[in-house]
């Protein structure tokens, strides 16, 4: 495993730890991405590459996927 695309900041913070705890390293060898770019993933060691994704945005396009299937 060389990368790990996770669903949100927890889950990658997550990842982090576990390869923490089987002595993976992270940085450099394997990369770990998170999407939401919460604050606390500021304090991640080593830092967490993130994807923010805006709410707003991804509203707009659910309401105008959900009312197109109307």
């Amino acid at each position: 495993m060389t990368a790990v695309a996770a669903y949100n900041e927890e889950t990658a913070l997550a990842a982090l730890a576990g390869a923490r705890v089987l002595g993976a390293a992270v940085s450099g060898e394997r990369d770990v991405i998170g999407v939401d770019d919460i604050p606390t993933t500021s304090r991640a060691a080593p830092p967490l590459t993130t994807i923010a994704f805006g709410l707003t945005n991804a509203g707009r396009h659910v309401v105008g996927a959900v009312t197109g299937a109307l």
